[in-house]
């Protein structure tokens, strides 16, 4: 009690002596308290509350309910993928959603929300009662189209008794818990100016006066500019997790001048060791602040990995020099620097700075004219924070390390590069900036250098090496005139396949009957893919660039990790020979990067959901095949008509998402097996053979075309159904593949002409050789890269991630031939070189 009561005479004698700054304290919080009760009322105004009852949520006739089915008062889950959604007349600014739920049968969920046009989103934990998602999007404030992921699993029940938009109650919290932490820094940063009122007048001998302009002139000025500042941008359009390490970074910024005022002199081991992990944490906050794709504070665990991996050039630094001082400064220099550039990185292509960027960074610096630098918000805010931080820095004494703190901090620093090592996020491609919100950007960073250093270069490799073997392969003459090239459309089709054919099981009904019955002018067979399931990008990369996965390390995606300046393609060849050249998805262009990677591969134009387009029929939640083929049509119809034309086709109307429960289309083709009647493939099934009705569209228009026209239609994987239903085909099919180890990498390809063209049938290729293929059978000259490709085609007809077969159909896996022979070691230099040494094929 003795220490209690000495406290507290302590503070007592200490607020006696600041009762005038106290009543400015008093004062500041009362402003700040009145500023977030304004804010509060123009946020009522501003984001109206929309109440959605159970009856208009799903529907007059349940038609929003995705695989859940009505039961009781409630709904009850039909497979673990179900959601609702909802579309709302007008488009609506949403700030916060509140999710009234109760009777959930199944604990320690994670719920989800999507913005349907955006596909940006909100994770939540499912629990009974009221949940408040934070769900605002500072590009895209107003939202029409949402959907509810609201549980994650099978025979989930649930009762929803009201979804609120924009919530009153959610409102309110989400201001106050701003207002409290302001109110928070506005006590830390005048505590800290009345602590260094109090210094400077009771030890006016003590304190060194050439350092009292630099902190006095400096260090306060920054840090109150950066309340201003801060105070500014609470009335702009910023995510929560931004503000929150706003908070956290100015809180930081207080700490550390109250560190600097108190001079410590101590070479203890907790007090150097605090300020190490003090500036990592600072680090981290500034990294967060400029990344474009702020840490969402749902993991601490990632949280507390940053700060370790932000610590260890500090901790390495600290090794080398053995000052305290200069470690950290170095250390926090480094990051800055990084968040920097990944912040204007991210402004310009729309994903966080990844190594294999800087390893592109000689492509980037002939675009850097191109753009505009501007300082932001955030920018100017950590640039102020840093400015104050590092001057706080100068005003620390010089200490060079113990011996034991020496010791300790190699220790620390071996122990931190072996937990990177051993644990890191489990990154894709398909989202880095998700990715990166999850697991905190330095630590997402790390992860992602782990698959970009993995280039694999061939032991051998040289840029001579690489002339030597294209010498041996002559380019084609160019015997026609541009204008007497035909019409090239590929149509790479969205999980395409001939589930029946190749893992022989009997439909009552012909799934592809027109296809099926193509025999002139026609090449047909399969193509071994590298990818099931998804990573659609991967088997148009091989397309496009003739390159193979098989090269490649696994979870590689080329288009998200190395295609960052112009590469050789497919598309550069048609263009230098007269071709017009367009890319069309419908979808959004962001997905795998396409609208980045597109111009880099040649393509002069890239055509877009976003783009008003004659035909918008869908089937789900996808433009269907029909609609697809009708613009593409379109487009043809106002192509450039004096050059020949070509179009890369990506479609949609097959992608996953097949219902478990029931069907979203009519089912046209069923199983003659019962095992194999499930939703799901009978979904499939019935898509596919939508896809074959269009294409007989198709190829009956060009029928009609006088121009000659050569379409390929392939597919990009098989499609992602449940396992149990693959097993069952494998079970009751007598499969086509010889291989079985490949027959999940099987999907269809054809080649179809308007014209007279010789007919093959049952061709086993891949895809990295349909370009080839293509420019043969169109009588396109080929480049000494294609001539190869041809070459090693009839040598290795087929060749995937997995494995190669020979010309005489054998087998060989790459896992049991790690030493690659003949043309496939040569085929593997070329491929570096295409992908990582542009003045090889330019």
């Amino acid at each position: 009690m003795e220490y209690v009561f000495k406290a507290m005479r302590f503070w007592k004698n200490r607020f006696s002596e600041y009762s005038k700054q106290i009543c400015i304290l008093q004062a500041s919080m009362i402003a700040v308290s009145a500023c977030f009760a304004i804010y509060l009322l123009c946020s009522f105004i501003q984001y109206p509350r929309i109440i959605l009852e159970p009856a208009e949520l799903y529907g007059a006739y349940n038609q929003n309910l995705k695989d859940f089915e009505p039961e009781g008062n409630g709904i009850r889950s039909a497979s673990s993928d179900p959601w609702i959604e909802y579309h709302s007349a007008t488009p609506v600014k949403i700030k916060v959603i509140a999710l009234d739920i109760s009777g959930i049968t199944e604990d320690g969920m994670e719920g989800e929300i999507f913005d349907t046009d955006t596909w940006n989103s909100a994770v939540y934990h499912v629990a009974n009662g009221r949940t408040l998602v934070s769900f605002y999007d500072p590009e895209n404030p107003e939202k029409k189209n949402l959907r509810f992921d609201l549980v994650a699993s099978n025979s989930i029940y649930l009762e929803v008794e009201q979804i609120v938009i924009n919530s009153r109650y959610g409102l309110f919290c989400n201001i106050v818990k701003y207002m409290l932490l302001a109110l928070l820094y506005v006590f830390i940063y005048e505590s800290a100016v009345f602590e260094l009122h109090h210094f400077i007048k009771n030890n006016p001998e003590g304190f060194q006066r050439k350092r009292l302009p630099v902190l006095v002139c400096i260090t306060a000025p920054l840090l109150m500019m950066g309340e201003i500042l801060f105070c500014q941008l609470i009335f702009h359009s910023l995510s929560d997790s931004l503000l929150l390490w706003m908070y956290l970074l100015m809180i930081l910024s207080m700490l550390t001048l109250i560190m600097t005022l108190k001079n410590l002199k101590n070479e203890s081991l907790v007090s150097e060791f605090s300020c190490i992990f003090l500036s990592a944490l600072f680090s981290v906050g500034t990294a967060e602040i400029l990344s474009g794709a702020e840490y969402n504070f749902e993991n601490p665990n990632a949280l507390f990995l940053n700060i370790l991996l932000a610590a260890f050039p500090a901790l390495v630094f600290y090794c080398v020099t053995k000052k305290l001082k200069p470690a950290i400064a170095a250390s926090h220099m480094l990051i800055a620097v990084l968040a920097v550039i990944n912040h204007y990185f991210y402004q310009f292509r729309g994903n966080p700075l990844q190594l294999s960027d800087f390893l592109m960074a000689g492509t980037a610096l002939t675009v850097l004219g191109n753009y505009r630098f501007r300082i932001s918000q955030e920018l100017f805010f950590c640039l102020l924070s840093e400015s104050g931080f590092l001057c706080c820095l100068i005003l620390t004494d010089r200490k060079k390390a113990t011996q034991r703190n020496f010791h300790v901090s190699l220790a620390m620093s071996l122990l931190i590069l072996l937990i990177s090592i051993t644990y890191s996020p489990a990154v894709g491609y398909w989202n880095m900036t998700a990715d990166t919100q999850n697991y905190g950007y330095i630590s997402s960073f790390l992860a992602y250098a782990k698959h970009d250093l993995i280039h694999n270069k061939p032991a051998e490799y040289s840029r001579k090496t690489v002339l030597s073997i294209l010498e041996t392969y002559e380019k084609d003459s160019e015997k026609q005139i541009p204008e007497e090239y035909p019409n090239l459309i590929v149509i790479m089709n969205e999980a395409f396949s001939d589930l029946p054919e190749t893992y022989g099981f009997a439909t009552a009904e012909d799934g592809m009957p027109f296809i099926h019955s193509l025999a002139e002018n026609t090449v047909k067979g399969n193509i071994l893919v590298s990818v099931f399931g998804g990573s659609t990008a991967n088997t148009e990369y091989e397309f496009l660039t003739g390159n193979t996965m098989a090269f490649l390390s696994e979870g590689n995606v080329p288009y998200m990790q190395f295609v960052k300046g112009e590469q050789q393609s497919l598309v550069h060849e048609l263009k230098s020979l007269g071709y017009q050249t367009v890319a069309f998805h419908p979808y959004p262009a962001g997905n795998y990067n396409r609208d980045k990677v597109y111009p880099f591969l040649g393509f002069e134009e890239f055509i877009t959901e976003a783009d008003e387009l004659p035909h918008t029929e869908k089937l789900r939640a996808y433009m269907s095949d029909r609609a697809d083929f009708l613009n593409l049509i379109d487009i043809y119809e106002k192509r450039d008509r004096e050059r020949p034309f070509y179009m890369f086709n990506v479609t949609m109307q097959n992608h996953g998402g097949y219902s478990r429960y029931k069907s979203e289309v009519n089912i046209t083709v069923t199983p003659e097996s019962e095992e194999l009647q499930s939703a799901q493939l009978l979904e499939y099934l019935s898509l596919i053979r939508e896809t074959d009705t269009a294409f007989q569209m198709l190829t009956e228009y060009f029928e009609r075309e006088h121009n000659r026209t050569l379409i390929l239609m392939f597919g990009d994987h098989q499609p992602g159904l449940d396992a149990d239903i693959y097993d069952a085909m494998l079970r009751t099919g007598e499969s086509a593949v010889a291989e079985t180890s490949e027959i999940s990498y099987t999907v269809p390809f054809l080649l179809w002409a308007n014209y007279d063209m010789s007919s093959e049938d049952a061709v086993l290729t891949s895809p990295n050789y349909l370009r080839a293929m293509l420019l043969e059978k169109a009588g396109i000259p080929l480049s000494r890269y294609d001539r190869f490709l041809s070459a090693c085609q009839t040598e290795y007809p087929a060749i995937n991630r997995i494995g190669c077969y020979d010309a005489s159909l054998n087998f060989y896996p790459l896992a049991d031939n790690p030493e690659l022979f003949g043309l496939l070691k040569e085929y593997r230099m070329l491929q570096y070189a295409n992908m990582f040494d542009r003045t090889v094929w330019k």
